[in-house]
């Protein structure tokens, strides 16, 4: 059979033209986005946030904390985009994530931030665990710094002063997460609040400069608490042996341990704590129920408390009214479990920024920074808001707990609610083959 000669010169044009198609939309594909109906949205240009991480190398490279927030970032800015992106002097600019891996090391993360400078980005997420500090002189009033790294955050919200320190010293530096005293009595807190048998409690942390400011916060918030101060133990960076730290913390007879060590890491000085018996409450930070099941031993008769900065959600344990907003998040590489608080503290962050934006109606970091330290968000998660005093952002909050096999989760307003033992926002129970991996 025979194909004419006019069929032959249609298929060619209908490939022609679908070549060219597919030409516009790459050459579009920067200036356009899907709008939530599937229109194109057009944009005038673009404004590039920064996210300086840890993604490869020793240590916590490419950690589900770091991942959390890389995602929510993308979803936020996704939403964004979709709904318009941002308006600037009746310009409309698509959000971009401009991601750049320090490879957990000081010298790559200056040579990041100096990258990040060079692509023009606006405001930069600095996550990295080493060398976050000089990276973050290198970018220091050139654009919006932000981040959760205690030893980046001090610099604003230090409980003991220290050189450098300040909001007039550090006038573009913003944490998206609340400030570090507030935390550390916020947290105290809640499991005083929920377990009125505390009556001491001691930290086991880093003898680095952020674990003398964590001790330091810890005596403050036992006092302010009513609670007797057991005390510190100070593990060496590199330590070996626990054993010596979790003895000297026994003998001051605490009710309620935190730990915050780097290295060894903090399950496994946690590990060691409860093969030696140190105390019936035992407090961790953002721990995951993935980590309680395959990396820790059975708790036994302890109470495991993990605080964290906002909704501390898990998978098996999601209110009904917060289950779509979660969703929304993203979801990390292979299915593991998001860090939930984490990733609604860079959300709520990024809707910050592009209402700041908006708010300046310009593109100068320093009127953004000055409609920041204002600035509130009534997201989906509740009532996000920057503080002017020290630049901390605060928000929800609220602690997992595990006893036997049941975990429960408490949520609060935020951190001013706990300390006054307001009734929480909300509490969930599950068990654990419910919410742990199987």
């Amino acid at each position: 059979m025979k194909t004419s000669h006019k069929l032959i010169g249609l298929r060619w044009l209908l490939g022609i033209l679908a070549v060219a198609l597919l030409a516009v939309a790459a050459a579009c594909g920067d200036d356009e986005e899907a709008g939530g109906g599937g229109a194109q949205q057009q944009f005038d240009g673009e404004i590039k946030i920064g996210n300086l991480a840890d993604l490869s190398g020793p240590g916590l490279a490419a950690s589900a904390t770091t991942l959390s927030h890389q995602v929510a970032m993308q979803s936020a800015m996704d939403e964004i985009n979709a709904d318009g992106g941002v308006t600037v002097a009746g310009k409309k600019y698509k959000l971009v994530q401009v991601i750049v891996d320090t490879k957990s090391d000081p010298v790559q993360a200056v040579a990041g931030a100096q990258q990040l400078l060079q692509e023009g980005v606006l405001a930069v997420y600095n996550s990295t665990t080493f060398g976050g500090v000089p990276a973050y002189q290198q970018m220091k009033e050139k654009v919006i710094t932000y981040s959760t790294n205690p030893g980046l955050t001090y610099l604003i919200d230090a409980p003991v002063e220290i050189p450098g320190g300040g909001v007039a010293n550090n006038p573009l530096m913003f944490s998206n997460i609340d400030g570090f005293l507030p935390i550390v009595v916020g947290h105290i807190a809640m499991a005083k609040n929920v377990y009125p048998d505390i009556k001491s409690v001691g930290i086991v942390t880093t003898n680095l400069p952020i674990g003398f400011q964590l001790a330091s916060a810890m005596e403050v918030a036992a006092k302010q608490l009513g609670l007797t101060y057991a005390g510190s133990e100070l593990v060496p960076l590199g330590a070996t042996d626990i054993a010596p730290s979790i003895t000297n913390m026994k003998a001051k007879n605490p009710d309620f341990v935190f730990f915050v060590t780097i290295i060894p890491s903090i399950i496994q000085t946690l590990d060691a704590a409860l093969a030696g018996d140190l105390a019936k409450y035992y407090g961790v930070w953002t721990l995951r129920p993935i980590e309680i099941k395959k990396q820790l031993r059975d708790i036994g008769d302890s109470v495991l408390i993990s605080p964290d900065w906002r909704l501390p959600l898990h998978d098996g344990l999601v209110p009904d009214k917060y289950k779509d907003a979660v969703e929304r998040l993203g979801e990390l590489p292979g299915g593991e479990p998001r860090f939930t608080g984490w990733a609604i503290s860079q959300w709520d962050w990024i809707f910050l920024l592009k209402q700041a934006i908006e708010q300046a109606n310009s593109l100068d970091v320093n009127a953004i920074a000055a409609a920041l330290r204002t600035q509130k968000y009534d997201g989906p998660f509740g009532l996000t808001e920057v503080l002017a005093k020290n630049q901390t952002t605060s928000g929800t909050t609220g602690m997992m707990v595990k006893v036997g096999d049941t975990y429960t989760v408490y949520g609060w307003t935020d951190l001013d609610s706990a300390i006054a033992d307001k009734e929480p926002l909300f509490k969930i129970s599950a068990k654990e083959t419910d919410v742990e991996p199987q």
